[in-house]
């Protein structure tokens, strides 16, 4: 099991139970992304996981501080259940009076969990260590100690068939590192709720095993239980740090099993559009909570590895219907990427550029690239400067992305560089517009620039130093101030206002849809809503109750510039709002009216919070009485699981003791057998040479008595034997003497038999020289005729039988000594193999591929090659010793 580079301390109690943890560089402690466990005492954050139907995992500070956690008040009968119920509400005790434990073993087994596991984790230590072994032995793994080519590389693939591996769900229960989303109602592990948590590969971290990764149908199982159950039945905020931790787990799941297949790229579009709906729900939130610089960098991750299961799914002539909608995503992440369009649009085929998507995005990307950043990069170099007072389009931008074409998540993208283009758009206007001109209307401009309000308008002014007046009772914006040096005044701030979410252009357009429809994607689904800000004609804003006539210029002295430095009370709204106004005898009335309303509608309103007051209080007391009923129901569970438990621990002891017995008889029986078998060994050998002794014994004295009793019959018998040699070489003799004889006198003339039996053999010698000779001498067009060439494959193709679905590529093999013989030669002109590369690619009209290539013992082979490989022919050798067959070399 590897663990991550950074992965959170066993001993440090300040960070478990925290899988969310993510480092951001600031030195201090980090809490959970996503809210993350509050402190012990927050009774608001206990009510609200109460409501939710998941109770706060509290086992940490249980743990450390027992007297606390497992007190019961000391009282009556009367008011237990009273006392009880105040004791879940109230926040737990500091005092340092010792107060005695009530709680009974059954219950705290149940709530701290059983000691048990600690063994159980050690030993499933110890088993993973053979499992390793065992995985390296049969090949599922790679030998770290052995080296490997990399074409040599094992395919690796998981067998985890839960969304958990059991030693990490034992593990992270042992040492404290479960998520409150996975636990129970004691804060124990829960297997039908925990996901493996992502771990960072780091050196010295072991090699995963099999059983620690998961295939591809449990990914896509675990990733539709974290959309659909757990981010539809918790807040996002609450549930954002658990589920961007499990989905990078899911994402290295693929990667540790290299898997680029259909499934993968659902897997990956998935978690891109929850990371780009994170970007704009979340964007408010504090950076304890929320990091956007994260969420943008593992968005940027997963949009480059669909990017890459694209381009090699379309080699393989697979279409993805949602590629377009995706190179959208990246090219509005990408939006100040000059060149990105262009390689889009060269590398992309057409059926992807007409996606709806796709031609939005190029809308926006079109609108958004008119800029007036002046960056000194590399790309810019030698290159004429952006035009300063370059309008950027901003009007047009903004009315594209509220148009019904734009649908909610490429809005979204867009959403994460509306502070980069409204910053344009200042600089644009205050270079555009000229100090004398009376300004602009605060709310035309609000509009205009697509702002919710105007608080957040001005806020946004003020922090790039421009003028901020108020005419009369009117407050309007000029642009077009300088310096002494004639310099226009724009304030670059260090760093952009931080996002905020556009409730007014962009959240709209997620209509009545819920997160998990977002998520999985219903396409198309969101193109008809419309939320385009018409900017109305340019006139100056009013003041509440103020009565004033339109002007169109006013001179310098009437005019009351307010100061431009930035404050978190926003004093320059609160003076104007403040200002003293003169009012008419109308206005007078009319305020005197407003007000009688508002007291008459503040006083239904308290009649209506007394009302919903009781009611709540009603509530209360249901809840309690159903709460005291779930207690005691709860408490009789608890005992009668605890007696299971306890009978059951029982019957572990004694089966381990009767386990114990066994062994230890069949220990005292194996050496008691040992020791027979030693004595019967030693038994029989002492038999058994005592027998050889007494036989070898008998038998010398045997032959000694025969020795004597055949001794004259072995004299007889060399006399005889001599006589018969004298015999036989008297005969001998005569033999000879009279062949000596008959060869003498009877040997006939045989001359001229030998001349005639020579004329005979050789004329039989020369002809049969003479018709070897003739075979041997083929004519010139059966020469040709071997060397002539022919086209194999359109021969192999008819017997080939594809799959529909899969790659129709097949090759055939030629398998030859040498490059350089005379058979090789034959092989590339009779199969028409190209001499450079020595092979043949013939295309057929169904898309079918079939090679012909010639191997030898000195090609390098790659494992597409392999794989596509359909049969060999193999050629016999030009040296050949007679007797032999060329099969055996």
């Amino acid at each position: 099991m590897f663990t991550s580079k950074h992965s959170e301390g066993v001993g440090n109690s300040s960070n478990r139970g925290t899988s969310g943890q993510r480092g951001r560089g600031r030195g201090r402690p980090m809490q959970r992304r996503g809210g993350g466990n509050s402190s012990p005492n927050n009774n608001n954050n206990n009510n609200n996981n109460q409501h939710h139907g998941h109770p706060k995992n509290q086992k940490q500070s249980n743990r450390g501080n027992k007297q606390q956690s497992s007190w019961t008040p000391r009282s009556n009968n009367n008011n237990q259940q009273q006392q009880h119920i105040e004791r879940d509400v109230s926040p737990l005790r500091t005092s340092s009076t010792p107060i005695k434990s009530t709680v009974s073993a059954e219950q705290r087994m149940k709530r701290f969990g059983d000691t048990d596991k600690s063994l159980l984790y050690t030993r499933m230590k110890e088993d993973r260590v053979a499992e390793r072994q065992e995985a390296i032995r049969t090949g599922q793994i790679a030998d770290p100690n052995v080296p490997m080519r990399l074409e040599d590389a094992i395919d690796f693939r998981g067998t985890c068939m839960s969304m958990c591996p059991a030693f990490e769900l034992v593990e992270r229960e042992v040492q404290n590192m479960l998520d409150t989303l996975e636990t129970d109602a004691f804060g124990n592990a829960d297997p039908t709720k925990a996901v493996k948590r992502y771990r960072r590969s780091a050196a010295g971290n072991e090699q995963p095993l099999p059983s620690d990764v998961r295939p591809p149908p449990v990914l896509m199982r675990t990733l539709s239980y974290l959309f659909d159950n757990v981010m539809m039945e918790n807040p996002l905020i609450t549930s954002h740090g658990f589920l961007w931790d499990r989905t990078r787990s899911i994402r290295q799941d693929f990667t540790l099993q290299n898997i680029r297949d259909i499934n993968a790229v659902e897997v990956h579009e998935k978690i891109a559009r929850f990371h780009i709906l994170s970007l704009h729900e979340l964007c408010e939130y504090d950076e304890e909570k929320f990091s956007q610089q994260q969420e943008m960098e593992q968005l940027g991750k997963v949009l480059i590895s669909l990017n890459e299961f694209y381009d090699d799914l379309r080699q393989e002539n697979i279409v993805l219907p949602n590629e377009g909608e995706f190179r959208a995503y990246h090219l509005i992440y990408n939006i100040r990427d000059h060149e990105l369009a262009s390689r889009i649009m060269a590398t992309v085929p057409h059926h992807v550029l007409d996606h709806p998507y796709l031609k939005q995005a190029y809308a926006i990307y079109k609108a958004i690239q008119r800029n007036n950043e002046i960056k000194q990069t590399a790309e810019r170099r030698n290159k004429p400067e952006n035009i300063l007072a370059a309008q950027n389009y901003y009007a047009k931008l903004f009315k594209i992305i509220g148009s019904s074409e734009t649908p909610f998540l490429l809005a979204c993208m867009t959403e994460a560089h509306f502070a980069e283009i409204r910053k344009g758009a200042f600089k644009a206007m205050q270079r555009g517009y000229i100090f004398n001109y009376k300004g602009l209307d605060v709310e035309y401009l609000r509009q205009v620039l697509a702002y919710d309000d105007e608080k957040h308008f001005l806020t946004e002014a003020e922090l790039y130093g421009l003028v901020i007046e108020r005419v009369e009772d009117t407050v309007n914006i000029r642009f077009g101030q300088k310096t002494k040096g004639k310099t226009s005044l724009f304030v670059e701030p260090l760093s952009l206002p931080r996002q905020r979410q556009s409730r007014l252009l962009v959240d709209p357009k997620k209509g009545t849809r819920s997160y998990s429809d977002i998520v999985n994607g219903d396409q198309f689904s969101d193109l008809h809503i419309c939320t385009i800000i018409n900017a109305r004609a340019l006139q100056p804003s009013r003041l509440p109750g103020v009565t004033t006539q339109n002007t169109t210029f006013i001179p310098d002295k009437d005019r009351q510039l307010l100061p431009t430095h930035v404050v978190t009370s926003f004093p320059v709204v609160q003076r104007i709002v403040n200002a003293t106004p003169t009012y008419s005898i109308e206005d007078l009335a009319e305020r005197e009216r407003q007000r009688n309303e508002a007291q008459l509608k503040q006083q239904r309103q308290q009649e209506l919070a007394k009302k919903q007051q009781e009611l709540q209080q009603q509530q209360d007391e249901l809840k309690a009485r159903i709460r005291a009923r779930e207690q005691q129901m709860e408490r009789e569970l608890a005992a009668q699981k605890a007696a299971e438990a306890e009978a059951r621990k029982k019957r572990q002891q004694q089966e381990a003791e009767d386990r114990a017995a066994r062994l230890e008889f069949q220990r005292r029986q194996a050496l008691i057998n040992e020791l027979a078998h030693s004595l019967a060994q030693n038994v029989m050998e002492t038999v058994v040479m005592e027998e050889v002794k007494v036989a070898s014994m008998s038998t010398m004295y045997q032959s000694r008595k025969l020795k004597k009793k055949l001794e004259p019959y072995l004299d007889l018998a060399r006399t005889r034997i001599h006589h018969r040699r004298h015999l036989a070489s008297e005969r001998k003799y005569l033999h000879q003497l009279v062949d000596r004889f008959s060869k003498h006198k009877s040997k006939p003339s045989c001359k001229a038999i030998k001349q005639q039996r020579v004329r005979e053999s050789l004329y039989l010698e020369k002809r049969m020289v003479y018709e070897n000779l003739r075979k041997q001498v083929l004519p010139q067009d059966s020469i040709a005729a071997v060397w002539e060439f022919e086209n194999y494959a359109q021969l192999i193709h008819p017997v080939l039988q594809f799959s529909s679905s899969g790659p129709k590529e097949w090759q055939l093999w030629i398998h030859v000594e040498n490059l350089l013989l005379e058979s090789t030669k034959w092989f590339v002109h009779k199969f028409g193999l190209d001499t450079e590369f020595g092979r043949r690619v013939e295309r057929s009209e169904d898309g079918s591929i079939i090679t012909l290539r010639t191997v030898s013992p000195q090609s390098r082979l790659y494992s597409k090659a392999i794989d596509e490989m359909g049969g060999i022919i193999f050629s016999l050798s030009e040296t050949r010793t007679p007797g032999t067959d060329d099969t055996n070399k």
